[in-house]
C-alpha cells in the first residue's frame, strides 16, 4: 500500500503504462476542463475548436513532460524549442488564455506522475470558478452602454444631449468625435452608465427626439469605457 500511496503522491519512473496512465488522467481532467469552459463562458463566440484545443494541448503537454522526465538534455531542448512559442493574439476573451493555462498546468502535474495532485487541483480550481460564474462575481455595478449618434457638425451636441443623458444615465462620457466624408456629418460615441430601472425604449425614444430622428445605435458592453485612439 506504502508503495502505491508513494507511486500515485511522487510519480514513477516512465514506461508504457505509466505513460498511459499519464495521458489518461490528464485526458479525463481537459474534458472537465473543457466542459468549465463551456459552461462559464460568456462571450459571444464560442468554438468548439477551442474546447478540442484545451483537450490536446493538455494531453501533448502530459507527453512531453513524461518525455523530459530525467533528462537535462532532453528538457533543454524543449525549452528551448517552446521558448519560440507565441501565443495566438485573437483569443475570444482574457478567460481563454487563464483556461489555456489551466489546461497545461494540469498536463503539467500529470506528466511528473502527480496523478492524485492533477485531479485535486481540477476539483478546487473548476469548483472556484463555477462559484464565481454561479455567484456573478465582479460584475459591474450597473449595465453600461455604448451609444453612437450622427449629427449635424454644426450642431452643439452637448446642448443636444445634457436634458437626454441628465433623465435617463447616471454618468455620461465623451469617447471620441468622427468627422464623415461629407464633411456635414459627425459621429459621436459616449460611454453610458444607465439609471437603475430605465426604459432602454424611453431612451432611444428621447435620443431620437433630440437627434431629429437622425440615426441611434445603442449597444450594451458591460464594460469600463476609455477614450478610444
Amino acid at each position: 500500500m506504502d508503495a502505491i500511496l508513494d507511486f500515485f503522491l511522487k510519480g514513477g519512473p516512465l514506461d508504457p503504462g505509466t505513460a498511459a496512465l499519464s495521458v489518461t488522467i490528464t485526458f479525463l481532467m481537459s474534458l472537465a476542463i473543457a466542459w468549465l469552459h463551456r459552461r462559464t463562458f460568456r462571450g459571444a463566440a464560442y468554438t468548439q475548436d477551442f474546447a478540442h484545443t484545451l483537450i490536446i494541448i493538455a494531453v501533448v503537454t502530459t507527453i512531453l513532460i513524461g518525455v523530459v522526465r530525467g533528462s537535462f538534455a532532453i528538457g533543454l531542448g524543449m525549452f528551448a524549442a517552446f521558448s519560440v512559442i507565441r501565443f495566438p493574439r485573437n483569443l475570444g476573451q482574457s478567460s481563454d488564455l487563464a483556461f489555456l493555462f489551466f489546461a497545461i498546468s494540469i498536463g503539467m502535474v500529470s506528466g511528473t506522475g502527480h496523478y492524485i495532485a492533477a485531479i485535486v487541483l481540477t476539483v478546487l480550481i473548476g469548483g472556484a470558478v463555477l462559484a464565481m460564474f454561479g455567484l456573478d462575481a465582479f460584475a459591474p455595478m450597473k449595465a453600461s452602454h455604448l451609444l453612437t449618434v450622427n449629427l449635424a457638425s454644426d450642431a452643439d451636441f452637448e446642448e443636444v444631449l445634457a436634458p437626454v443623458f441628465a433623465e435617463h444615465t447616471d454618468e455620461s462620457r465623451l469617447l471620441n468625435l468622427n468627422p464623415l466624408p461629407e464633411g456635414d456629418r459627425t459621429l459621436i460615441r459616449y460611454g453610458l452608465q444607465l439609471k437603475p430601472g430605465t426604459s432602454v425604449a424611453r431612451l432611444i425614444e428621447s435620443l431620437h427626439h433630440a437627434c431629429g430622428n437622425q440615426k441611434v445605435v445603442l449597444m450594451p458592453t458591460n464594460q469600463e469605457f476609455d477614450v478610444e485612439r
